[in-house]
This record gives structure tokens, sequence and C-alpha cells, in this order.
């Protein structure tokens, strides 16, 4: 028979996120004794010496997988069921939007609006999310040398996830049924990398934090930071950040295909992270059969505060593709935003989309 003690550490440890009546319930089925009886030795057992009991129970024991650990692990297992039961009761046919490299608050904002606008008239059933959707400068490998305004606001986070979640939002006025997927990029692991390394008494915990935020987001993921997750929409069709930066495509190319033929993946791979698009089919690399997009970005063209100089061959736009959620088939649109007077432009279907140019950067952010 268990002491008062006993009844009291195992209510407040292994049946702590219990409400009291359940808590009750299952410790009488356990100990085969009356509620009324348990409710009695549980109330004359709340003494200091047995908080102290409880105390030391938890200081001696631990999970394997910690608290936090398993919160984000139940944030990648509930994605994975979602989104196989979204596939699931795909139609025949599919839409994805791969928006890559927003690298927010350093966002051209003419061109996510335009973005949005793209989105609404598809109405695609998946939109890549993350894919260095914040720019995280700051907790990445480089000294921040930014100035004050741009330190600020990284450092801290309410205005990072404001941002995010209201950029997230916007996506989900304009395509309510559309399904976010977050691929995990460079810039969105810097985030978890600078935590493990600099605070990893808390890091896990702020980690869970965060997927869970993203999670109420309605975006579905599948990375908990060690890794850039890719995503496989049909048999016929990758999505990945990407980690290759050669300024030669073709490179790029080689390397992104021969990993995912490598795998048994012979099919079509939609990367960013370069900003330079490039569509390469696989026969012109010795490898047949096979097709990588790479997207071009959201971001600046100009005045990005981690680069010394401008860079050479970005791009401004985003990839649609449309797929056979059961086959192989898939055909792929790499829509680049041009400037048309004052106007920023695509042509997507026949139709042309355009927003008013604006290139506008917030010195204090540079």
């Amino acid at each position: 028979m268990p002491s008062d003690k006993d009844l009291f550490v195992q209510r407040h440890t292994t049946l702590k996120t219990l409400s009291d009546a359940q808590a009750a319930n299952t410790l009488a089925m356990e100990h085969n004794l009356s509620n009324d009886s348990l409710r009695g030795r549980l109330s004359r057992a709340n003494t200091p010496k047995n908080w102290a009991a409880v105390a030391r129970y938890k200081a001696s024991n631990t999970d394997r997988v910690g608290p936090s650990v398993a919160r984000q692990v139940k944030v990648l297992s509930s994605s994975a069921e979602v989104y196989e039961e979204i596939r699931a009761n795909l139609g025949p046919d599919a839409v994805g939007v791969f928006l890559s490299d927003v690298h927010a608050p350093y966002t051209r904002w003419d061109a996510w609006e335009l973005t949005l606008q793209l989105i609404a008239k598809i109405q695609p059933d998946f939109i890549s999310g993350q894919n260095d959707f914040l720019d995280n400068e700051g907790f990445g490998r480089w000294e921040d040398g930014r100035p004050h305004g741009g330190r600020a606001w990284s450092a801290d986070q309410a205005y990072m996830r404001d941002l995010e979640a209201s950029m997230y939002k916007s996506i989900q006025e304009v395509a309510p049924q559309s399904h976010i997927l977050a691929v995990a990029g460079n810039h969105d692991n810097w985030y978890h990398r600078h935590l493990r390394k600099g605070a990893p008494q808390a890091a896990e915990a702020l980690i869970a934090d965060y997927m869970e935020f993203l999670w109420d987001l309605s975006v579905l993921q599948f990375s908990r930071g060690f890794t850039e997750n890719y995503i496989e929409l049909s048999p016929g069709l990758v999505w990945w950040h990407g980690q290759f930066t050669s300024k030669l495509p073709t490179t790029n190319a080689r390397n992104t295909l021969t990993q995912f033929m490598k795998k048994g993946q012979a099919r079509s791979v939609i990367v960013g992270h370069t900003h330079r698009p490039a569509t390469i089919e696989g026969h012109s690399v010795g490898l047949p059969g096979v097709t990588f997009i790479n997207a071009p970005c959201l971001s600046r063209l100009e005045n990005v505060p981690y680069m010394k100089r401008d860079p050479s061959g970005w791009a401004l736009g985003v990839v649609v593709s449309h797929f056979q959620p059961e086959t192989t088939v898939s055909h792929h649109d790499l829509l680049e935003f041009k400037e048309e007077g004052s106007h920023l432009a695509c042509y997507y279907e026949g139709q042309r989309y355009s927003v008013r140019l604006d290139k506008a950067v917030q010195n204090d952010y540079a």
C-alpha cells in the first residue's frame, strides 16, 4: 500500500498533466482505493515536506527525451500526420507555389505584394514556408555589422515573431484553403543553432516555443533545425532549400540531382538558396530524365546587409508547379518578376500581374 507521500509525489510528477479529478481517479484505480479516500489522503499529504519530495524526485529522474524535445517531436509527428491526410485527399491534379528566400525584414515588399496577388489567383494546394523566410542576421556565423536599427530588430524576438505571423496570415487571407509546408533553410536553422550553442540549457524549450508558434499559424514542419529537410510532393517532385552555392547553375544542378538520384529519387527538384533563377534539364549535366529548377528570391537585390557588395545574378520571382500527386508527371513555371516602368510585373498563363514598383530601403535596417 503506497504512503500518502508516495501518492502525492506520483500525482505531481507522472500524473502532473491531469486534472485533480482525473489524477484521483487514476490513482484510485491503480491502487484499489476509493476516490473519496484518495482525495482525503492527497489533501493531508499537501505539506512542505512532501513538496520537497516532489522536487527531489524531479531532480533525480529524467527521461531520455526531455519535455521540450517531446514538444518538438509532437509538432513534427502532427505535421506528418496532417500532411499525409491532405495528400490522401488530393485530386488527380495539384498545384504548388515555391516561395524562397524572403529574408524578412530585408524583403522586397513590392515582390511580396505581387506574390500574394499570384497566390490569390492560383489558389494552390501547397505553398512553401520557411525557406529562409526570416533573415536571422545576428544569429548566423558572420559578425553582425549592421547599424543599430537592424541589430535592435533582430535582438528582440517579439519584432521577428510579429512580422512573421502577419506575413503567414497574409498568405492565409488570400488563399485560405492552401497548406503551408516548411522547407527549412540555412538562415532558418541559424536561429536553432545559435540557441543550442549559446544557451543550451534554454535552447530546446525556446525552439519548442517557436515550433508551436508556427504550428498555431498552420505551418507544417518537418525539421527540428538540425537538418534542411526536403518534401516529396509526389513521386515526381521534391522541394528542398538547397545547399550548393556555385555561380554556375549547372554545377548546382549536377550536385543536387546526383544527391537525390542516390536516394532513388529521379524526378524534378526545386530549390532556392542561391537567389539565382535557373532551369537545367538533367541530360545537359549527364543525368537524363530529371529536371533542376532554382527559384528566384523575394528579398532585396541590393543593399543586402550581410554582403560587402551588391550580388550578381539575383532575381525576384517564384516557381509554380502543376503535378499529379500519384505519378511522376509535373510541369513547372519559373516566374521572374521584372521592372516595367513604374511597376513590377510578371506573366502567368497569358495574364499580366503587376504592382507599383517599391525599392525603398529603411536606412537604419541596412
